[in-house]
């Protein structure tokens, strides 16, 4: 069987990564920035954003290597750490 990888079946998904790969700088310098609160909250909060970038890195890498079951199975993994980095960060519980 001939390995087909998505970005030979679909010509804009290279665009899509290129373009990927510059929101990913954006979110890295971003996340590099000093935290405006030492709180607790902010904490947690931003290491939940990394971990979630940290999935996206290799949710890309999945699907590059043509590993797409993988790749969307890290998907709610990824969701459910912008979720709670979000909350944690938005709401006091």
């Amino acid at each position: 069987m001939e390995d087909v990888r998505l970005s030979d079946m679909e010509p804009g998904f290279s665009t899509l990564m290129k373009r990927s790969k510059k929101l990913d700088k954006v979110v890295e310098d971003f996340l590099l920035e000093p935290l405006y609160d030492e709180s607790e909250r902010y904490i947690v909060s931003r290491v939940m954003c990394s971990i979630s970038f940290e999935h996206a890195e290799s949710i890309k890498a999945l699907i590059d290597g043509n590993n797409l079951i993988s790749a969307t199975s890290l998907l709610r993994l990824q969701f459910e750490t912008v979720v709670r980095g979000a909350c944690r960060g938005a709401f006091r519980y």
